[in-house]
């Protein structure tokens, strides 16, 4: 298992599909395997997902198809439209936060955005 991915393991039976993805730096090792003229099933037998599964024959050559459309050795291996890091606040957290802050700006407590682009 490359260094950096997680030691757990999967619990579940052998062979049964996981969904855990692949992080840009496996997608990196899975290319630098490739660069170093691996086959795809031995890419497989050398990367281990975050749940300890290997990663499956379309989700390498999908990664290495990824990699050579997004400018190879320049690509830092993140996916735009993967969405993104879990939202940590409550939709009503945000929505009170704007008000707090609206209300702040409406009473001269904090700047307004309009006085704040005046040039002078």
């Amino acid at each position: 298992m490359p260094k950096g991915a997680s030691s757990a393991t999967a619990r579940q039976r052998p062979g049964a599909a996981t969904f855990a993805r692949l992080t840009p730096y496996l997608r990196g090792i899975i290319y630098g395997l490739r660069m170093a003229d691996y086959g795809v099933q031995d890419i497989i037998k050398e990367v281990e997902k975050a749940d300890g599964a290997p990663p499956s024959r379309s989700a390498v050559l999908r990664s290495l198809a990824l990699s050579d459309r997004m400018g190879g050795l320049a690509w830092d291996g993140v996916v735009p439209s993967a969405g993104g890091r879990p939202q940590k606040t409550s939709d009503a957290l945000d929505k009170a936060m704007l008000r707090l802050v609206w209300n702040q700006m409406m009473w001269g407590y904090l700047p307004s955005f309009s006085n704040a682009c005046v040039l002078h």
